[in-house]
């Protein structure tokens, strides 16, 4: 199949595009690879790190003592902290932040309830500037959208 001119350097242009593509995808994983050791090193062992898509995370703490609150709160600080640091991908520092929602339970929700309660915490942090942290309101009114 012959191209002509045009055709050709929209070929050319399309090429580009997707190969620009493949470097995004390789730095945003390289990105989140750094965030989720980042992460998983202000956490007890016991504790899970996962990334739930795109770009969020969720960080179970399980097991906390009386004051749930404070050891929540304490965690959230040191992940607001790594990020303070550039994130360097092939000698070229980044700076990322970070937005927090925080949903406690201690049994009396389902886990759908705090995620989207800390889902929706998040968000606010976001509408606030970043770089910080929300407390989810109420759990109890969170359905998921499936039900």
């Amino acid at each position: 199949m012959a191209l002509t001119a045009d055709e050709d350097r929209a070929t050319e242009r399309h090429g580009r595009l997707a190969r620009f593509g493949k470097v995004w995808d390789y730095f945003l994983r390289v990105a989140l690879c750094e965030v989720a050791e980042r992460l998983c090193a202000v956490v007890r062992r016991e504790d899970t790190v996962a990334r739930v898509g795109g770009d969020e995370f969720v960080i179970l703490l399980s097991d906390l003592n009386t004051d749930a609150r404070a050891a929540v709160e304490l965690v959230a600080n040191k992940c607001l902290g790594v990020f303070q640091q550039p994130f360097v991908i092939h000698d070229q520092a980044y700076r990322l932040g970070t937005s927090i929602g925080i949903a406690i339970g201690h049994g009396e929700y389902s886990p759908d309830q705090l995620l989207i309660a800390a889902d929706q915490a998040m968000y606010r942090a976001k509408e606030a500037g970043r770089g910080q942290f929300f407390w989810a309101m109420d759990p109890s009114v969170c359905q998921p959208s499936w039900k």
